[in-house]
């Protein structure tokens, strides 16, 4: 499976903390703390194409690959 950001999404970081709201045209979520952050500055903000699952955890080594796949499974539930 490869994923990639919903068409049209918008991040934007919400003051100095570790949050996001991640915004497409369907949906608009909250990510907060180190994760979101890593998710977002090393994943999201550099995608240029879709990934897969091992490509992501190759961006955020320390974490577990099937913790990564269950996380951008919640993520792509919620849209």
């Amino acid at each position: 499976m490869h994923y990639r950001p919903a068409p049209g999404l918008e991040i934007a970081r919400l003051g100095d903390d570790d949050r996001f709201l991640l915004r497409s045209d369907f949906v608009a979520l909250e990510l907060s703390g180190e994760t979101a952050a890593l998710l977002v500055e090393q994943v999201l903000e550099r995608m240029d194409r879709p990934l897969t699952a091992a490509e992501i955890a190759e961006r955020l080594p320390g974490y577990r690959r099937d913790s990564l796949e269950a996380e951008l499974g919640n993520l792509v539930r919620q849209g």
